[in-house]
């Protein structure tokens, strides 16, 4: 048996269980084993029947003292009952629709059993527990047992035993991502030992420690990742937005800025100089002042001769952003556009064609995928409707579909995770299509600033600029709720 065969192989599987099991998203061994639990139960403490209170759930060793007895209630209804006791006291068994327990218990052999019990008066009594023979505990009772998500027709028994199957089968195959220089650092658990020990924990502490090391693990490749993103982020060339001095817009203000919020100018607008894509993140608390930071962005690149793109996750938002921006850009010379998807196609393009088209004279060189204007080189860009109105995206509507990828694959296979890293959300799909915001007269992309925080607002500074990495918000026909453009007015 091979890591990535196919879980049916597995004695006990087979086609019909294979098949139950990929709704879990289960289709190989490795799979199998990957499939954590979401939690435990604490059987290894074995208690007296004498102590156990109504609605307690409890691990007990009892001998069965009557014989069961099946009795048919109705059609699609029958009871298995019979007592049990210990050193302390006796309760009584019922199992529903199993009528196979009358030949599978014997009287006077001792069993360890486990489940929820209820009082009545001084009668205890025990409904569908788990059992096993006591020579035989510590397979299902009298240890730590892990708990996981089910469907119907796989059982936790069923589930766990195949896993364990799994791990007997294929655990030597799993090689560690982490390198040792890390693992002794941290002190961690070998790959082997934590996926042995997620499963099959001794102690709750043994469950714990193999848990942080996955967790480490999971962490540590999407780190990796994030930072080989922003590797290939550096090599992509785009559009110079040079430096300006700030102290020009503060001044035409009615207020001063914080130190934050220049400081958090100040660097934006050095990512725009640096003639490199930006990822930059803007956070506070609402009122704190973010979007004035992303009008001071609008106003820098204005400045420069281009046209800024802000974009709301909804029409009120947007006619509130609309609202602000015009009464502080516009003194500045600054025109500002209101653009939302509820609009009929001639207001759009009347919209659209009050922003002068500004397009810039010479093109950044085409990134390492030989793309121009894509982020990676290799995704175009959002289709373009007539009269500068972008065409929805993918998902119809235009908004940014997020979609689940499998965070690494082995060569061939389809359906394979990496090593404890589960599905990686996207928030962007591929697109087709020229770049809407440049055939639009927007801002181009590369010369974003920050983002915002509040609701996802993408500022024409520099939000639009995160397009460029893993997460972004396309512009489609009804995917942002509302866009502001904005250019610079030299006639007035």
């Amino acid at each position: 048996m091979q890591l990535y065969d196919d879980v049916r192989y597995l004695k006990g599987i087979g086609e019909a269980r294979a098949k139950l099991l990929e709704k879990l998203d289960i289709r190989t061994v490795y799979d199998l084993i990957s499939y954590f639990p979401r939690g435990y139960e604490d059987r290894s403490v074995i208690r007296y029947l004498s102590e156990i209170g109504e609605g307690e759930t409890a691990c007990v060793r009892a001998v069965v003292i009557s014989t069961p007895v099946l009795s048919r209630i109705r059609k699609g209804l029958n009871l298995t009952r019979f007592r049990i006791a210990d050193d302390s006291g006796s309760a009584e068994v019922t199992f529903f629709n199993q009528p196979y327990i009358k030949n599978n218990l014997r009287v006077g052999s001792r069993y360890s059993f486990y489940g929820r019990f209820q009082r009545f008066g001084s009668k205890l009594s025990l409904q569908n527990p788990t059992y096993e023979p006591a020579s035989e505990e510590g397979k299902t009772t009298g240890r730590i047992v892990p708990v996981y998500r089910l469907t119907a027709g796989i059982s936790q028994n069923v589930l766990l035993k195949s896993i364990r199957q799994g791990l007997d089968e294929c655990l030597d195959e799993l090689r560690d991502l982490l390198p040792e220089e890390t693992i002794r650092r941290y002190d961690l658990p070998e790959i082997r030992k934590a996926y042995r020990s997620i499963h099959m924990p001794s102690d709750m502490a043994e469950a714990m420690r193999a848990r942080e090391r996955l967790v480490f693990e999971e962490l540590f490749v999407l780190a990796c990742a994030l930072g080989s993103m922003k590797d290939q982020r550096r090599n992509e060339a785009g559009h110079v937005i040079p430096e300006t001095d700030i102290r020009e817009f503060t001044a035409a203000l009615p207020f001063s800025l914080t130190g934050a919020q220049t400081r958090a100018i100040r660097e934006s607008l050095g990512d725009m100089a640096s003639g490199h894509a930006m990822n930059r993140l803007i956070q506070g608390d609402v009122g704190s002042g973010k979007t004035m930071v992303a009008a001071a962005c609008i106003w820098a690149v204005c400045r420069a001769g281009f046209q800024s793109a802000f974009m709301a996750p909804t029409e009120l938002l947007a006619d509130q952003h609309f609202r602000t921006f015009s009464q502080l850009l516009e003194p500045m010379g600054i025109r500002v556009v209101l653009l939302k998807s509820s609009m009929t196609a001639k207001q759009k393009r009347e919209a659209v064609e009050k922003l002068p088209d500004r397009r810039p004279e010479a093109e950044p060189p085409p990134g390492p995928g030989g793309g121009r204007d894509r982020p990676g080189g290799g995704h175009p860009r959002p289709a373009q409707r007539r009269g500068g109105v972008p065409a929805p995206g993918p998902c119809g509507d235009g908004r940014a579909a997020p979609f689940r990828r499998r965070a690494a694959q082995r060569p061939g296979s389809q359906n394979l995770r990496a090593p404890c890293a589960r599905h990686v959300r996207h928030a962007y799909p591929p697109h087709s299509g020229p770049d809407p915001l440049r055939r639009s007269g927007c801002f181009h992309h590369r010369r974003a600033a920050s983002r915002q925080a509040e609701g996802g607002d993408l500022c024409g500074g520099g939000e639009h600029a995160s397009q460029d990495t893993a997460l972004h918000c396309p512009i489609g026909g009804g995917g942002a709720a509302g866009l502001c453009g904005m250019s610079h007015d030299r006639g007035r």
